[in-house]
Protein backbone atom coordinates (compact mmCIF):
# COMPACT_ATOMS: atom_id res chain seq x y z
CA UNK A 1 0.00 0.00 0.00
CA UNK A 2 1.66 3.60 -1.04
CA UNK A 3 2.62 5.76 1.72
CA UNK A 4 0.08 8.74 2.53
CA UNK A 5 1.16 11.56 1.11
CA UNK A 6 0.37 14.82 3.39
CA UNK A 7 -1.60 17.85 2.62
CA UNK A 8 -0.25 20.71 0.27
CA UNK A 9 -0.09 24.19 2.55
CA UNK A 10 -0.04 27.45 0.47
CA UNK A 11 1.45 30.61 1.72
CA UNK A 12 -1.62 33.13 1.73
CA UNK A 13 -0.80 36.90 2.27
CA UNK A 14 -0.70 37.99 6.24
CA UNK A 15 -3.87 38.86 6.72
CA UNK A 16 -5.32 35.28 5.26
CA UNK A 17 -5.61 31.76 6.58
CA UNK A 18 -3.15 28.89 5.02
CA UNK A 19 -5.25 27.22 1.93
CA UNK A 20 -5.24 23.07 2.43
CA UNK A 21 -4.80 21.40 -0.97
CA UNK A 22 -4.48 18.13 -1.89
CA UNK A 23 -1.14 16.85 -3.50
CA UNK A 24 -1.25 15.90 -7.02
CA UNK A 25 -1.43 12.51 -7.47
CA UNK A 26 -3.72 11.92 -4.31
CA UNK A 27 -7.19 10.31 -3.70
CA UNK A 28 -8.93 13.65 -4.36
CA UNK A 29 -7.30 14.14 -7.83
CA UNK A 30 -10.39 13.12 -9.92
CA UNK A 31 -10.87 12.63 -13.34
CA UNK A 32 -11.04 15.54 -15.63
CA UNK A 33 -13.86 16.38 -16.46
CA UNK A 34 -15.31 15.16 -13.17
CA UNK A 35 -17.55 12.76 -15.15
CA UNK A 36 -14.17 11.01 -17.01
CA UNK A 37 -14.07 7.20 -16.37
CA UNK A 38 -17.21 6.86 -14.40
CA UNK A 39 -19.97 4.07 -14.87
CA UNK A 40 -22.03 6.26 -17.66
CA UNK A 41 -18.71 8.53 -18.78
CA UNK A 42 -19.90 11.74 -19.29
CA UNK A 43 -23.64 10.80 -20.69
CA UNK A 44 -26.89 12.33 -18.88
CA UNK A 45 -29.86 9.32 -19.14
CA UNK A 46 -33.45 10.07 -19.38
CA UNK A 47 -36.16 7.32 -17.90
CA UNK A 48 -38.41 5.33 -20.52
CA UNK A 49 -40.12 3.52 -18.11
CA UNK A 50 -39.86 0.91 -15.49
CA UNK A 51 -42.18 -1.28 -12.84
CA UNK A 52 -42.29 -2.40 -9.61
CA UNK A 53 -44.03 -5.24 -6.84
CA UNK A 54 -47.34 -2.75 -8.04
CA UNK A 55 -46.67 -3.24 -11.98
CA UNK A 56 -45.51 -0.64 -14.57
CA UNK A 57 -45.00 3.02 -13.68
CA UNK A 58 -45.99 4.92 -16.63
CA UNK A 59 -44.18 8.31 -14.91
CA UNK A 60 -41.13 7.19 -15.43
CA UNK A 61 -41.61 7.76 -19.10
CA UNK A 62 -44.24 11.19 -18.49
CA UNK A 63 -42.06 12.47 -15.88
CA UNK A 64 -39.24 10.73 -16.23
CA UNK A 65 -35.78 10.93 -13.85
CA UNK A 66 -32.28 11.93 -15.01
CA UNK A 67 -29.07 10.11 -13.76
CA UNK A 68 -25.14 10.83 -14.46
CA UNK A 69 -21.84 9.86 -12.71
CA UNK A 70 -19.64 12.47 -11.55
CA UNK A 71 -16.60 12.22 -9.07
CA UNK A 72 -15.70 14.32 -6.14
CA UNK A 73 -13.92 14.38 -3.18
CA UNK A 74 -12.67 10.95 -3.86
CA UNK A 75 -15.79 9.48 -4.57
CA UNK A 76 -18.19 8.35 -7.12
CA UNK A 77 -21.60 9.84 -7.26
CA UNK A 78 -24.94 9.76 -8.96
CA UNK A 79 -26.97 12.62 -9.40
CA UNK A 80 -30.77 11.84 -9.67
CA UNK A 81 -32.94 14.12 -11.16
CA UNK A 82 -36.22 13.14 -9.55
CA UNK A 83 -39.80 15.17 -10.59
CA UNK A 84 -39.37 17.56 -7.68
CA UNK A 85 -36.07 17.46 -6.10
CA UNK A 86 -32.13 16.83 -6.73
CA UNK A 87 -30.24 13.82 -4.95
CA UNK A 88 -26.02 13.05 -5.09
CA UNK A 89 -25.52 9.52 -4.27
CA UNK A 90 -22.39 8.78 -2.98
CA UNK A 91 -21.78 5.29 -4.20
CA UNK A 92 -18.91 2.37 -4.19
CA UNK A 93 -18.58 0.67 -7.69
CA UNK A 94 -18.75 -3.29 -7.09
CA UNK A 95 -18.64 -4.79 -10.70
CA UNK A 96 -22.01 -4.79 -11.86
CA UNK A 97 -23.36 -3.22 -8.99
CA UNK A 98 -23.42 0.57 -7.32
CA UNK A 99 -23.53 0.39 -3.15
CA UNK A 100 -25.15 3.77 -2.03
CA UNK A 101 -23.72 5.45 1.37
CA UNK A 102 -24.50 9.06 1.97
CA UNK A 103 -27.39 10.25 0.20
CA UNK A 104 -27.66 14.40 -0.49
CA UNK A 105 -31.10 16.32 -1.41
CA UNK A 106 -32.56 19.11 -2.07
CA UNK A 107 -35.38 20.38 -0.02
CA UNK A 108 -37.96 21.17 -2.17
CA UNK A 109 -41.47 20.36 -0.40
CA UNK A 110 -43.06 17.93 -2.53
CA UNK A 111 -46.60 17.09 -2.40
CA UNK A 112 -49.11 14.44 -4.25
CA UNK A 113 -47.66 12.74 -7.08
CA UNK A 114 -44.67 14.39 -7.36
CA UNK A 115 -43.45 13.64 -3.99
CA UNK A 116 -44.62 10.33 -3.94
CA UNK A 117 -42.48 10.17 -7.06
CA UNK A 118 -39.13 11.39 -5.51
CA UNK A 119 -39.78 9.28 -2.77
CA UNK A 120 -39.53 6.22 -5.14
CA UNK A 121 -36.48 7.47 -6.50
CA UNK A 122 -34.91 7.35 -3.17
CA UNK A 123 -35.47 4.31 -2.24
CA UNK A 124 -34.24 3.04 -5.27
CA UNK A 125 -31.29 4.87 -4.21
CA UNK A 126 -31.11 3.34 -0.85
CA UNK A 127 -29.85 -0.37 -1.14
CA UNK A 128 -27.72 -1.74 -4.33
CA UNK A 129 -28.66 -1.29 -7.66
CA UNK A 130 -27.29 -3.51 -10.23
CA UNK A 131 -26.51 -1.38 -13.53
CA UNK A 132 -26.47 -2.52 -17.28
CA UNK A 133 -25.49 -0.36 -20.26
CA UNK A 134 -26.27 -1.78 -23.39
CA UNK A 135 -25.14 0.70 -25.94
CA UNK A 136 -27.93 3.67 -25.41
CA UNK A 137 -29.49 2.10 -23.02
CA UNK A 138 -29.13 1.74 -19.12
CA UNK A 139 -30.73 -0.45 -16.66
CA UNK A 140 -31.17 -0.06 -13.22
CA UNK A 141 -32.53 -2.58 -10.84
CA UNK A 142 -32.74 -4.11 -7.38
CA UNK A 143 -35.48 -5.13 -4.66
CA UNK A 144 -37.06 -1.88 -4.66
CA UNK A 145 -37.86 -2.08 -8.79
CA UNK A 146 -36.43 -1.89 -12.09
CA UNK A 147 -36.17 1.33 -14.60
CA UNK A 148 -34.71 1.79 -18.08
CA UNK A 149 -32.81 4.99 -19.75
CA UNK A 150 -32.05 5.68 -22.89
CA UNK A 151 -29.16 8.08 -23.47
CA UNK A 152 -30.50 11.72 -23.08
CA UNK A 153 -26.79 13.43 -24.17
CA UNK A 154 -23.70 15.12 -22.80
CA UNK A 155 -23.91 15.45 -19.24
CA UNK A 156 -24.82 19.32 -18.20
CA UNK A 157 -22.43 19.53 -15.96
CA UNK A 158 -19.49 18.59 -17.82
Amino acid sequence: MPEAVPPVYTHPAPDQSPVSRAPVGSKTDGPKPVCEGGPLGCRLYRSTGGRDATGELAWLKEVPLEVTTYFVNGTWNVGVKTPCNGMGVEIELEGTRWIPSEIAQTLMLCEGPRGERENWASDLFKAPVTWKLDGAKLTLKNSHGTVEFKDAGAAPHM
